[in-house]
């Protein structure tokens, strides 16, 4: 369990460096997303990681939840992971001139309802920096959809 765990951290943090190019807290989409879509859950996710908000991104991922309330060593141990991670890339976010808007695409919900991917587009103020295009794996947790920590 440990190893499955520490992999998924990794890929996780590696997720977050690739979206190292730049976010800022006043990017954002005209968009309407609904409150609790897969769709809207991605866009906070994203929102948050680009202003190097990790409570706000941790919050979109229900830890608790996706590895059990009573697993406390191993939520702390993922909270100290994408903590540095997610500070890296608000400095990276604020060298490339920060975000000129994020979009969501409409998710792709397994058959089951249980799992969805959506793809987020960011792209950002600084015009030589390319758009970051992210397919974020997500969860059905008790009804409620959250970023799942298992990201390919």
């Amino acid at each position: 369990m440990l190893n499955n765990f520490k992999r998924l951290a990794i890929g996780f943090c590696c997720a977050c460096a690739l979206l190292g190019s730049g976010c800022s807290k006043d990017g954002g989409s005209a968009q309407k997303l609904q409150e609790g879509s897969p769709e809207a859950i991605a866009y906070a996710f994203e929102q948050a990681l680009c202003a190097g908000d990790s409570q706000g991104a941790l919050k979109q991922m229900s830890l608790e939840k996706q590895l059990g309330a009573d697993q406390k060593d191993q939520i702390a141990m993922v909270q100290g992971k994408l903590g540095p991670g997610i500070e890296k890339l608000a400095k990276d976010v604020k060298a490339a001139g920060g975000v000129k808007e994020i979009k969501t695409e409409s998710a792709v919900i397994s058959q089951d309802g249980n799992s969805a991917t959506v793809q987020t587009v960011v792209s950002f103020k600084n015009s030589g920096t390319p758009e970051q295009k992210n397919n974020l794996r997500l969860v059905k947790l008790d009804g409620q959809w959250a970023v799942s920590l298992k990201q390919d």
